[in-house]
């Protein structure tokens, strides 16, 4: 019954860790990890780099049985992210 989003920016055109990868999803029967990566950078001393995810974690989104159903629940909720 619950829908959580997680959004961040992409930056095309510029290198990525692990082969290349912005994203990287790992899961077994206990947990669901969804990890989104920044893009490699050379940092000098005293600077820095930050990495911002938003997190929104929606009730009562009926757990989708098919693409109608994600077309119908998900879609809309996840449109409706300002």
């Amino acid at each position: 019954g619950h829908l959580f989003v997680k959004r961040y920016t992409f930056q095309p055109g510029v290198r990525y860790p692990d082969m290349n990868a912005n994203v990287q999803i790992y899961t077994d029967g206990d947990i669901l990890e969804l990890e989104t990566l920044g893009p490699l950078v050379i940092l000098e001393p005293g600077e820095d780099v930050e990495h911002v995810e938003e997190w929104y974690l929606f009730d009562h989104i009926p757990q989708p049985a098919g693409e109608k159903d994600v077309i119908e629940y998900v879609l809309p909720t996840v449109l409706s992210i300002p």
